[in-house]
């Protein structure tokens, strides 16, 4: 799977429309559990490999099929992310930030649908 997706959706109170960059780590009919730092795909742990520090930050390599991407995941989050387990439905995808600790993305509003997504990154 190519990872990588941008997409348009209202998520703010305020209504407005945002563009975001997100990592897509799960299509329909897949089950993603996320929890603190950790990513586990179909009952399978993403492959992940530390590759260095940086601003209070460890960088990592991480590898879904034949994607491999870095995130960035904050040694001492102040306000981590909410602990996620879902089965992606059809005709969405599952999305997440490449800062782990600070983005907003599935894990706080769900599966985005087919339709909210306007371009890929290339």
């Amino acid at each position: 799977m190519e990872s990588v997706a941008t997409s348009s959706c209202s998520r703010d109170p305020d209504r407005r429309r945002y563009n975001y960059i997100w990592r897509v780590v799960g299509l329909p009919g897949e089950t993603i559990k996320a929890t603190g730092a950790s990513l586990v795909i179909n009952g399978q742990p993403v492959a992940r490999e530390r590759v260095r520090e940086e601003q209070g930050m460890v960088i990592f390599r991480e590898r879904v099929g034949e994607a491999t991407y870095e995130v960035a995941i904050r040694q001492s989050p102040p306000d981590p992310p909410p602990d996620t387990s879902v089965t992606v439905p059809p005709d969405h995808f599952f999305v997440m930030g490449d800062n782990r600790h600070n983005a907003f993305d599935s894990r706080y509003f769900g599966p985005i649908p087919f339709g909210a997504i306007i371009g890929r990154k290339l």
